[in-house]
């Protein structure tokens, strides 16, 4: 269980106070499926949190930062790619509209080892609350593999655009 502990604390504190020996390469990609969605206003949409080419993913704890004035988070659901393979995991959301930040908490669970290749991480249910263009993009990304050295990640923002 102190795998779900650090996973939990990695929410809240800089990544940099965790001292660990970097994976090495190659690293994985992050990304927001549909790429740049175009809404009407009181349209919703359901956004798909992407991981591409991961090697052994065990955790994937990160914050998605979006205009709280343009859009309202209405749903964070867990995805299929962690657990895709029948293992437990742990699935912990914060949406924090007034902030505009959703803080995601996503582990596997006991001595399974990561995941590799490509997958729904998480989806997320957004609704288009008035005119304007705004970005989404993520901020702390930590993940790690199942010895819980970091993996090189590149995340891609999206633009959200509401008519």
């Amino acid at each position: 269980m102190w795998f779900v502990a650090f996973v939990i604390l990695s929410l809240w504190f800089e990544p940099s106070s965790v001292q660990t020996t970097p994976a090495p390469s190659p690293s994985c990609k992050v990304e927001i499926e549909p790429g740049n969605p175009q809404l009407k206003v009181g349209e919703k949409i359901e956004l798909r949190i992407l991981v591409r080419d991961s090697v052994d993913l065990f955790s994937a704890p990160f914050h998605l930062v979006f205009d709280p004035d343009l859009v309202a988070v209405e749903e964070v659901s867990e995805g299929d790619f962690l657990g895709g393979d029948g293992k437990r995991t742990i699935f912990l959301k914060s949406i924090q509209q007034e902030k505009g930040r959703v803080i995601v908490g996503l582990a596997r669970l006991g001595e399974v080892g990561g995941r590799s290749g490509s997958g729904k991480l998480v989806i997320i249910k957004l609704l288009a609350r008035k005119h304007g263009r705004s970005s989404l993009s993520f901020e702390k990304l930590d993940f790690r593999d199942f010895e819980l050295r970091k993996i090189p990640t590149t995340a891609k923002a999206a633009i959200i655009t509401t008519d």
